[in-house]
């Protein structure tokens, strides 16, 4: 299962990044909790239930419990305010 599922989730990031205008190297020099990674995290596990284990190793995010703990609180707290989150939601239009 996990050699068809890592494909498909590497897609899903690369589309997130593109919506949020990022790269690959933005990943390695973002900090672990900044926002738009918190916004693609959560745009990852909504979308795609990837595991919180290879989101926290692929976008540097810190341990997979960091991972779940920053999303739970992007959604209660920033979703509506949140231009990163708007932009990953308009994926899920087209």
């Amino acid at each position: 299962m996990k050699e068809l599922r890592e494909p498909f989730w590497e897609r899903r990031l690369q589309q997130g990044l593109n919506a949020l205008e990022k790269t690959d190297a933005d990943l390695t020099a973002g900090r672990k909790g900044v926002d738009w990674k918190v916004a693609l995290a959560r745009y990852l596990r909504e979308s795609s239930l990837v595991a919180n284990a290879w989101m926290s190793a692929r976008l540097e995010m810190g341990t997979a419990k960091s991972v779940s703990s920053r999303v739970s609180l992007h959604r209660q707290e920033r979703a509506t305010k949140d231009k990163q989150w708007k932009a990953l939601r308009m994926l899920e239009c087209v």
